[in-house]
């Protein structure tokens, strides 16, 4: 598009420059110049079509600038429609997914007779409720797998079990 409009204005430029030299003026016209009226009425139409074609290729041009800026534009706002869709599905899937968790956890809350924090205790503890409550958690499945075997090997020694239940606290926000 820009090769097409550097073309017109060339042409326009050309056209124009070629009409101021060729047109004649009244004080270069001599008596042997009275004859050239009639050679310079040809040069006349000649430069008068060439300025009437440029006029049509300018015309042509800002057509062509005017479609090109509105495909533009029509392009711009299927791509904004289309990532204004793309944002509210993904934003449909974050939250379908937090409610899964938050189902999930509280189910698994149901289940367990205690609160999660009063479970995350030596004097409380039951392995088998603990699992169930890392089960239910929105923790990375390495950290749930990481914990289980530690509160495997924790279960008999009370101090190691006490630090590694604050962690799960921690870890889960409780």
């Amino acid at each position: 598009m820009t090769r097409k409009l550097s073309i017109v204005v060339i042409l326009v430029v050309a056209a124009a420059l070629g009409w101021f030299y060729l047109r004649p003026t009244a004080p270069e016209m001599t008596k042997t110049d009275e004859a050239a009226p009639s050679t310079a009425q040809p040069a006349e139409k000649t430069m008068s079509e060439a300025a009437q074609t440029a006029k049509e290729t300018v015309k042509e041009a800002t057509q062509t600038v005017k479609e090109a800026t509105t495909a533009a534009a029509e392009s711009v706002k299927e791509t904004a429609a289309t990532a204004t869709e793309t944002v509210k599905e993904d934003a449909k899937a974050t939250v379908d997914s937090v409610k899964q968790a938050t189902t999930t956890t509280v189910d698994a809350a149901k289940e367990a007779p205690m609160a999660p924090a009063d479970l995350l205790t030596p004097e409380n503890f039951d392995i088998d409720k603990v699992n169930a409550l890392l089960d239910a958690s929105t923790l990375s499945d390495d950290k749930r797998a990481a914990f289980k075997a530690t509160l495997a090997q924790a279960q008999d020694n009370p101090a190691m079990l006490a630090s590694v239940l604050g962690q799960i606290k921690t870890a889960m926000g409780l």
